[in-house]
């Protein structure tokens, strides 16, 4: 997201709670997803805004708030009491993805214990599974790792699952494949469409239909959610 390898974070927490709160006055609901730049749960144990944000929301409920996040740091704000309108969304990936393509991140069975520890205590929780990866023998490895989840996730307490596909500024594409030259997943066949970098269009399809597919085994149909590349546009 920005060039520095450093984490960058914003220290001005406060200066964005008062603006969402003067923009709630004009906007309402107002759905906010805070964690767009930085996993701000994985840093909960330094920074302390997640809780900032949570109790902030408890007081406006025309606020919703999402908190996305790769980390399995749930301990960081198990204290708190569950809110409503705030909604923890975890990504998630295969082990072989996560292995090889991101391997600092917490394993997927990780994640899968926090998810159940936050569920158990009653938080609304999405899961995202997004960016599905043209990886070799694609279908079999999100198969597969569909059926890891829900051994361990009872369906019927999530809230919903997010679907999104391999999509990227078009810019941010060029100068991610210059700093990894080594990964192939830059070099797979690509459509460019309104500023972004996505698979073609009948590849998307193909890997929204066998994924949902197969989830719909465990949740209903409706709490299933595709986010399509082309409905996203980067200038």
């Amino acid at each position: 997201m920005y060039p520095s390898a450093n984490i960058v974070i914003f220290v001005n927490n406060e200066d964005f709670i008062l603006e969402t709160k003067e923009q709630l006055t004009f906007s309402k609901p107002l759905y906010l997803c805070i964690s767009y730049d930085t996993d701000l749960l994985a840093l909960e144990n330094t920074l302390g805004y997640c809780k900032e944000w949570i109790l902030f929301a408890s007081s406006y409920p025309d606020l919703i708030i999402e908190i996305r996040t790769k980390s399995a740091n749930f301990k960081s704000i198990a204290d708190l009491k569950p809110v409503s309108n705030v909604i923890l969304a975890w990504t998630l990936s295969p082990d072989s993805v996560i292995q090889e393509h991101e391997p600092l991140t917490p394993r997927l069975s990780s994640r899968l214990k926090n998810i159940k520890e936050a569920l158990n205590s009653g938080w609304q929780v999405r899961l995202c599974i997004d960016p599905i990866l043209n990886v070799p023998d694609w279908k079999s490895v999100y198969l597969e790792f569909i059926h890891k989840i829900f051994e361990e996730i009872p369906g019927e307490k999530l809230r919903e699952i997010s679907l999104g596909v391999f999509r990227m500024n078009l810019d941010y594409f060029k100068n991610s494949k210059k700093r990894r030259p080594d990964s192939y997943l830059f070099y797979l066949l690509m459509n460019t469409d309104s500023g972004m970098k996505s698979y073609p269009e009948d590849l998307e399809k193909e890997m929204f239909a066998v994924v949902e597919k197969e989830l719909e085994l465990f949740v209903s149909k409706e709490k299933i959610h595709r986010l399509f590349a082309n409905e996203i546009g980067f200038k």
